[in-house]
C-alpha cells in the first residue's frame, strides 16, 4: 500500500532480468511482452474495398476495423460470406490505414503497425499466411512484378521484394515528409499520396529517385488516396482547407500539372475507370464525367446510408465501403446508379463470455455465437437479434441474460447454439440496463442511476422483480456488477465502489464502500480476502488491490498508477494474474499474487492507443483472452512469464506482533511493534481509506530501543485530519503488514 508504480508519462514495467522498461519506448517499439496474438473475427467499420477474380468466381475484399472479410459477389444482389481474416485490431486513423492487392491467388495486405502479410488463398474458404515484412506504419500497397511497394506512414515509400512470397525483404526505401498514405504503380515510375503528390522513379527498386513534386497548395496538402486512368491521377484531398477530388496531368512526370477538381465538403476515397471518376463522399457516392479531364463535372449524384469509405471499381459495379456495410452499385449506365446489393457488417462487439467451445458476444443489436474450437478458425454458427444495444451479458447453463440498453433484460435460450431463442424479459421502465451477472435463482443487472435491480429467474421465461438498490450519498452511475459469496460489487462512475449485502436478495443494503477521488470505470476480480479494481479514477493509480476481510471497510493495499488503463474490465487468470481489457491496451497483465506488491506483468499494445471509449469487456478460456472491442472480437494467448517462481513474498518473514491501542481514538493513539529479527531499515505509514499516505515514520529514525509512535491524528505537517478509517502499514521491503484505525472526532 502507498507504493505508486507511476506508469506516465514514463511507464515503468518490471520484467525478469531487467530494472525497467518505459512505456513510452515500447509503445513506438516492442509491442507486446509475454502476449501474442491470435486471431480476430466479428470485424466492425468498413475502411476500404477491392474486387478479384479468383477461378471462375468474384470476390470482394472489405477491409475492416480488426480484419477482411471476403464476400462471394457472383449474384452482386446477394453477397455471401465466405471467410473472415483476421488481423491484430489498432483502430485506425483516418482512411489512411492498411491496403490490399491480388496477384493470382496471392493476398497482399498491409496492416498499420504490422507491416506486409502475404497469404495464399488459392483455397479462398481457407487462407494461409505464408509471409510477412515489418514496416514501421504500413498504409496502401500496390504489387508490380517482384515487387510489393508500400505507402508507410512513417517512412514514405518502402519497396520489398516478393519474389520469394515466403520471405519477403525490404529493398529500397523513398523517405517523404509526411509519411506515405497511399501509392500506384506504372511501368518505372511510382506514384505517391503522401501529403503532397511524389513521383518516384522506381527503375532501380534498390535506389528509387525523386522525378517531381505536385504541391499546388503548399505544406497545406493533404492527399491521401490515389488512382491513375491514363495519363492522369485522381487523388483525395482530406484536409482542413482543403477537400475534394484533384485531377493531375502526369504525361509528362517531370511536370505534373493540375487539370481541374471536384470540390465537396467531406472527401474520401476516388477510382477512375474509362471515362467515369466515382468519388465516395458523406452520404453519397459522386459519378464524375472524365471525359475532358480539364473539364471533368458531376454527372451523377447516388445518395447511400452513412458515410461513404473506400470505393472500388470492377466490371461495371462499384465496392463502396460506408462504415457498416458494402455497397454494390449498378454503374452500367453511369448517369443512373443504383444499388443492387448489400452486405451489413454490423455495429461494434461489445461483451463477451465463455462457455464451453463457444463464444457469446454482444455486437450492436444482436447476440452472436461463434463456434472456438479451432482458434485459428472461428466460425459463425448462430445469432439473435434483440430491441436495443445489447450491451453486458452472462452465460448460465442454457441460457443468456443480455442487459439490453432501455429494452430491459433478455433472456436467449442456447440449448441450440445454432439457433438460439429469446424466451423471456424483463423490462422496468426508465431502467438503463448495462451489465448483468446470474447467481443461482438470481439475475444482478447495474441499471446506470438506479444502482442495482434484482430480479428472480428461477423461471427464465417470466423473470419477476424481486428488489432494487440506488446507492445513498449523491449521484453514482453503476457500470458493472459482479458477485461473490453473499456480497454484490458495484463500480460506479462516478460513486465508486459499493459493496452491498445481498445474503437476503429481498432485503439488499449497502455494508461498505470505497471512493477514490473520481469513479471506477473498469472492472473487478475477487480472490480470497482481496479485490483487485482496473479503471481506478485516483492519483494514487488506475489499478489497485484492496483487503475486503471486513467487507464494510475495504482496506486499499497497493497502486499500479498507468493511465493507460483508466478504462478497464478485468478477469483473474489463475492464482497469479489478473487481466485487464483497455481500449489504451488493449491487453495489460498485473501480477496480482502478492496483494501488498502489484505489478506489470504482460502486455499487448497497440499503435494508435489513447481512445477514451468505454473499458474493453473481456473473458477467459485457459490463457486464452477473448476482448470484445471496436475492431471486433480479438484473441490473444497469455504465455506466462519466464523463469519466474510462482511463490507469494508476504510471509511473516520477520515475526512482526503489531497492535495499536486505544482503537478507536479520539486524541492519540499508540501504535507498537515487536520483531524479532534485528532489522533497522524500513518505514511503517499511515494512509486514508482513499489510499493516500498522510503520515510515514522511517524506522531509522525512532531509537532503537523504541517500538511505536503516538500518532494523534495529524498529517505529515501537522495539520488535524478528519476522522475516519486510516490504515497502518508497516513496510519491510517485500514484506508488509496492515491494521486498520478508526479515528474519532
Amino acid at each position: 500500500m502507498g507504493i505508486k508504480k507511476d506508469m506516465n508519462p514514463l511507464t515503468i514495467i518490471y520484467r525478469p532480468g531487467l530494472s525497467l522498461l518505459f512505456l513510452w519506448q515500447v509503445v513506438f517499439g516492442q509491442d507486446s511482452l509475454n502476449v501474442r496474438w491470435i486471431n480476430s473475427g466479428l470485424f466492425s467499420c468498413s475502411r476500404r474495398t477491392y474486387c478479384a477474380e479468383i477461378g471462375s468466381n468474384k470476390y470482394e475484399f472489405t477491409y475492416l476495423h480488426g480484419g477482411i472479410l471476403v464476400l462471394n459477389v457472383n449474384n452482386p444482389a446477394s453477397p455471401q460470406k465466405v471467410v473472415e481474416i483476421g488481423t491484430p485490431g489498432d483502430p485506425p486513423r483516418w482512411l489512411i490505414d492498411g491496403g490490399t492487392e491480388i496477384v493470382d491467388t496471392l493476398l497482399y495486405l498491409t496492416i498499420h503497425p504490422y507491416g506486409l502479410w502475404i497469404y495464399n488463398i488459392a483455397d479462398i474458404s481457407n487462407p494461409i499466411r505464408i509471409g510477412e515484412c515489418k514496416t514501421p506504419h504500413s498504409c496502401g500497397v500496390t504489387v508490380a512484378g517482384n515487387y510489393a511497394y508500400v505507402a508507410d506512414d512513417d517512412s514514405g515509400l518502402i519497396i520489398i521484394d516478393i519474389s520469394q512470397p515466403s520471405s519477403p525483404q525490404r529493398v529500397g526505401k523513398f523517405y517523404t515528409y509526411p509519411g506515405g498514405c497511399d501509392v500506384i504503380v506504372s511501368d518505372t515510375i511510382a506514384y505517391l499520396a503522401a501529403g503532397k503528390v511524389w513521383v518516384i522513379n522506381i527503375k532501380d527498386p534498390y535506389n528509387p529517385s525523386l522525378i517531381s513534386v505536385w504541391a499546388p497548395h503548399g505544406n497545406s496538402e493533404t492527399a491521401l488516396q490515389i488512382d491513375k486512368e491514363g495519363d492522369f491521377l485522381y487523388v483525395t484531398e482530406k484536409g482542413i482547407f482543403i477537400q475534394g477530388f484533384w485531377i493531375i496531368d502526369v504525361s509528362n512526370p517531370q511536370n505534373p500539372i493540375s487539370a481541374d477538381s471536384v470540390i465537396v465538403s467531406w472527401a474520401s476515397d476516388i477510382v477512375a475507370s474509362g471515362q467515369y471518376a466515382y468519388g465516395s463522399t458523406d452520404n453519397r457516392m459522386l459519378v464524375i464525367n472524365i471525359t475532358n479531364p480539364y473539364d471533368a463535372y458531376v454527372e451523377a449524384i447516388l445518395s447511400i446510408p452513412r458515410s461513404g469509405q473506400g470505393i472500388f471499381y470492377y466490371n461495371d459495379y462499384v465496392y463502396l465501403a460506408n462504415s457498416r456495410s458494402t455497397l454494390i452499385i449498378d454503374v452500367n449506365d453511369p448517369k443512373n446508379p443504383f444499388i443492387v446489393g448489400s452486405y451489413n457488417h454490423g455495429a461494434y462487439t461489445i461483451d463477451v463470455a465463455i462457455s464451453n467451445n463457444y463464444a457469446y458476444v454482444s455486437k450492436g443489436s444482436e447476440l452472436k455465437v461463434l463456434d472456438i474450437s479451432n482458434l485459428n478458425k472461428l466460425n459463425l454458427i448462430g445469432h439473435c437479434a434483440t430491441p436495443d444495444v445489447a450491451r453486458g451479458l452472462a452465460v448460465l447453463g442454457n441460457y443468456v441474460y443480455i442487459a439490453d440498453s432501455d429494452s430491459g433484460l433478455r433472456i436467449i435460450d442456447i440449448s441450440n447454439p445454432y439457433a438460439p431463442q429469446q424466451i423471456g424479459s424483463y423490462i422496468a421502465q426508465n431502467y438503463f440496463m448495462v451489465d448483468v451477472i446470474v447467481d443461482c435463482s438470481f439475475a444482478y443487472i447495474a441499471v446506470g442511476s438506479h444502482g442495482l435491480l434484482i430480479l428472480d429467474v428461477s423461471d427464465p421465461r417470466n423473470p419477476i422483480f424481486v428488489n432494487s438498490y440506488t446507492p445513498p450519498g449523491g449521484y453514482s452511475n453503476s457500470i458493472k456488477v459482479y458477485k461473490n459469496g453473499l456480497f454484490v460489487y458495484l463500480l460506479c462512475d462516478p460513486g465508486g465502489l459499493k459493496i452491498i449485502d445481498v445474503s437476503n436478495p429481498y432485503a439488499p443494503y449497502q455494508i461498505g464502500t470505497f471512493y477514490p477521488e473520481g469513479g471506477i470505470n473498469g472492472g473487478i476480480g475477487i480472490r480470497g480476502n482481496f479485490a483487485f479494481l482496473a479503471g481506478v479514477e485516483s492519483v494514487n493509480g488506475s489499478f489497485c488491490s484492496l483487503d475486503i476481510d471486513d467487507p464494510s471497510s475495504p482496506m486499499p493495499l497497493d497502486f499500479l498508477l498507468d493511465y493507460w488503463v483508466n478504462h478497464g474490465d478485468l478477469k483473474l487468470l489463475g492464482n497469479r494474474h489478473a487481466i485487464v481489457g483497455t481500449p489504451n491496451g488493449p491487453i495489460f497483465v498485473a501480477d496480482v499474487q502478492d496483494p501488498f506488491n502489484l505489478r506489470w506483468a504482460g502486455y499487448y499494445q497497440w499503435e494508435h492507443s489513447g481512445s477514451a471509449g468505454p473499458s474493453y469487456q473481456i473473458d477467459l478460456k485457459d490463457n486464452y483472452i477473448f476482448v470484445a472491442t471496436d475492431c471486433g472480437l480479438q484473441i490473444f494467448e497469455f504465455t506466462g512469464e519466464a523463469g519466474i517462481k510462482l511463490t507469494s513474498s508476504n510471509h511473516n518473514t520477520h515475526k512482526i506482533n503489531l497492535t495499536i491501542q486505544p482503537n478507536p481514538f479520539t486524541l492519540t493513539t499508540k501504535i507498537s511493534w515487536h520483531i524479532q529479527n534485528n532489522i533497522e531499515e524500513g518505514i511503517v505509514e499511515i494512509y486514508n481509506s482513499a489510499g493516500q499516505s498522510v503520515r510515514n515514520y522511517p524506522l531509522n529514525s525512532i531509537k532503537k530501543n523504541d517500538s511505536f509512535v503516538i500518532w494523534d491524528g495529524t498529517d505529515s505537517e501537522n495539520r488535524t485530519l478528519p476522522g475516519g478509517v486510516y490504515f497502518f502499514v508497516f513496510n519491510l521491503n517485500n514484506f508488509k503488514i496492515a491494521k486498520k484505525i478508526v479515528y474519532l472526532k
